[in-house]
């Protein structure tokens, strides 16, 4: 192999490591600060209860959103953490919202199976995937978690599990 080749293949396979650290340490298992400028991307989402819920709606306190699915294991394992961190919350202060990346019925058959008492929204696949990628997970992987200053503005997202002790540092004030 000539010499050139060979310093080629060497220098896109560091590059390559060094992007699949990168992406491994700020996105697929930690969390990392975006710029406290980045507003909220738009929606509006029914809730389980009928009423409709925007972005908008959640200025005012801090707010972790989860984006989740019924038939996500990782997304079922949190779900405990997040119901003991969301009962620990003042609701006045601080507050946790679901975002249910999944159909309809199976999302109320798990709520009631689970007894999840937080607000939980439906988005449905296509539009909670799009979703997913406008606050900025572009592998739509989840669970997904996002935390929302009193303004609105994201300041904090997570891809992967979430701890209870984990929630209520996101949102301490």
């Amino acid at each position: 192999m000539k010499p050139t080749a060979m310093i080629l293949i060497l220098a896109v396979a560091v590059a390559s490591a060094m992007a699949g650290f990168y992406v491994s340490r700020t996105v697929v298992h930690g969390q990392h600060s975006v710029d406290a400028a980045d507003a909220t991307p738009a929606f509006e989402l029914a809730a389980l209860d009928g009423s409709q819920v925007s972005n908008e709606d959640l200025r005012g306190r801090r707010v972790l959103i989860n984006f989740w699915a019924t038939w996500c294991a990782p997304c079922r394992r949190e779900m405990p953490e997040l119901m003991e961190a969301y009962d620990a919350l003042d609701p006045g202060k601080a507050t946790i919202i679901g975002i249910a990346v999944d159909e309809d019925q199976p999302v109320r058959d798990f709520v009631t199976e689970m007894g999840i008492d937080y607000p939980i929204l439906l988005a449905g696949d296509l539009t909670g995937t799009r979703l997913i990628r406008d606050f900025g997970n572009t592998q739509g992987l989840m669970p997904f978690s996002v935390v929302l200053d009193e303004e609105g503005n994201i300041e904090t997202v997570k891809l992967g599990e979430v701890t209870r002790d984990e929630v209520l540092e996101l949102l301490s004030l």
